[in-house]
């Protein structure tokens, strides 16, 4: 599969490399990814057990190809976004990638689409913490997305 990797932990560099689809465990899911989200952070948080070329990356969105043994709630062809983050597998920024079921998983509305979705979980979790940081009243929120509207922003009653 094409992946977006760092080559070595000495180097920040990233470039498009072929790696191996990732085996899941029992305790996993493997998710085909649709988009990723795209963050500073993406190429520091990477696991001290990293093998290299390891691809980077924290969030994505996908649907859900094979399960393991011992992951319940989910099923191949469920649409999630999901954060998978210092996996030893490696991360988002790849065609497919082994999420740990314990891991941040949600489903995707079918009015939101993939692009949305991989922004949500962790640049839209940033972005709503600042906005209540700032004080800024949720009913003055507001989002390009009705899909986002409607699922992930909190209603102004709240």
């Amino acid at each position: 599969m094409r992946a977006f990797v760092k080559k070595s932990a000495e180097d920040d560099a990233v470039e498009l490399a072929e790696v191996p689809v990732p085996r899941i465990d029992d305790v996993e899911l493997l998710v085909r990814v649709h988009a990723f989200g795209v963050g500073i952070h993406d190429t520091s948080f990477v696991p001290v057990d990293a093998a290299y070329p390891y691809p980077i990356g924290m969030e994505a969105s996908g649907v859900i190809e094979e399960i393991g043994k011992d992951v319940s709630g989910l099923q191949p062809g469920d649409r999630i976004a999901f954060i998978s983050s210092m996996q030893s597998k490696g991360g988002t920024w790849a065609e497919y990638v082994a999420v740990e079921s314990s891991s941040l998983i949600v489903p995707i509305p079918s009015a939101m689409g993939f692009g949305e979705a991989a922004a949500v979980p962790v640049a839209g979790n940033t972005a709503l913490r600042a906005i209540e940081a700032l004080g800024v009243p949720r009913r003055a929120v507001r989002c390009s997305s009705q899909a986002a509207r409607e699922r992930w922003v909190p209603s102004p009653s709240r």
